[in-house]
């Protein structure tokens, strides 16, 4: 929503069901997407602002006031797949306060009854290690063949070395979510952020995840995926950052990909719109 051109959330909401886009990332609570989301029958997860996590972690009485601001009045008819506290905050300034802030806010959706998953979102920068896979370690905060796992896409490579990260943390029963992954049509030199490129990304994503039942490190677990982004953002920095949409303002494509996924598929993957790559960690 770094934009002064997009469409009112009712526009957008409608072009998602339409594009039959089943789960959508909204990285703070606002009021117009939530309730535009009300009975839309697509799955949410739902962030806070960065600068909310010092109030958050310090005052629990500040987490229940979130509550009942942002998911009470929509608990009824939004179906939230989970809360993402903070957005790529570690590592940084702020990281100290991610989780508190979790505790903070899970305890006050127990106390009203909610089971609903909390979560943060972390940059793939956060390992101090990633290659091979198997070495992927947590920073002090192509085809790859490693031992008996073979890779073939380096999307694989780079999720696998997160749950290695999380295995050597004792985090061996954590489950990611990939929040945020992408490829901008636009900004750059013309050779690397082209349309084509774009495209011929996130086509093969989706079929990939569609086809391929979740990583070599864990090839029986379904990957929770989200693309970045809905809309091309005109306030960001000038650049790629700005071209990272699958429509235009106008909310015409910038390129085709929802045809792409093939239909004898049942495994058809949920696809929002969600840069490269960022994850998510559950505190369950």
């Amino acid at each position: 929503m770094v934009s002064d051109n997009i469409p009112p959330p009712g526009q957008v909401i409608s072009m998602c069901t339409s594009r039959n886009i089943q789960r959508l990332r909204l990285f703070e609570p606002n009021p117009a997407a939530l309730a535009s989301l009300s009975s839309s029958g697509i799955e949410v997860i739902l962030g806070t602002r960065n600068e909310d996590l010092p109030h958050l972690a310090a005052d629990p009485s500040y987490a229940k006031t979130w509550v009942e601001t942002h998911v009470m009045p929509h608990v009824n008819t939004t179906f939230f797949k989970c809360i993402s506290l903070g957005n790529e905050v570690i590592p940084g300034e702020l990281a100290n306060y991610v989780l508190p802030s979790m505790k903070n806010l899970d305890a006050a959706l127990k106390a009203v009854g909610l089971k609903i998953p909390v979560s943060t979102s972390v940059p793939s920068n956060v390992l101090g290690i990633s290659y091979p896979p198997s070495a992927g370690e947590f920073s002090n905060k192509v085809v790859v063949r490693d031992g008996a796992l073979g890779y073939k896409n380096l999307f694989d490579a780079m999720v696998d070395a997160v749950y290695a990260a999380l295995e050597k943390a004792g985090g061996s029963t954590v489950r990611i979510v990939v929040s945020e992954t992408g490829w901008p049509s636009a900004g750059g030199d013309g050779l690397v952020a082209t349309i084509n490129n774009a495209q011929t990304y996130n086509r093969n994503l989706i079929s990939h995840l569609a086809l391929s039942p979740g990583t070599p490190r864990r090839p029986r677990q379904d990957l929770e995926t989200y693309i970045f982004a809905l809309f091309n953002e005109d306030l960001k920095a000038v650049g790629t950052e700005r071209n990272f949409g699958l429509f235009y303002p106008n909310m015409t494509e910038v390129y085709v990909i929802f045809n792409s996924t093939p239909k004898t598929v049942s495994r058809e993957p949920k696809v929002e719109s969600a840069q490269s790559h960022s994850f998510h960690v559950r505190l369950m």
